[in-house]
């Protein structure tokens, strides 16, 4: 995911906002790093996924 949205966006200084399929709202930026997704969970949860250049991933949860 991370190449695929560095090869469309390039690196951002702005995080790019929006809503996914369920109505919630994600942050996603963008580094020479990682690509990061922050989705603000209807349940008051924020699930964040983080995508490395190599390929590997992790996700987490704040309240």
């Amino acid at each position: 995911m991370y190449n695929e949205l560095l090869q469309k966006y390039g690196y951002i200084e702005e995080p790019l906002v929006g809503k996914n399929a369920n109505g919630e709202n994600v942050i996603i930026s963008i580094d020479k790093e990682c690509a990061c997704t922050r989705t603000l969970q209807h349940n008051g949860w924020q699930r964040i996924n983080i995508y490395y250049a190599d390929g590997t991933s992790e996700e987490s949860y704040e309240k």
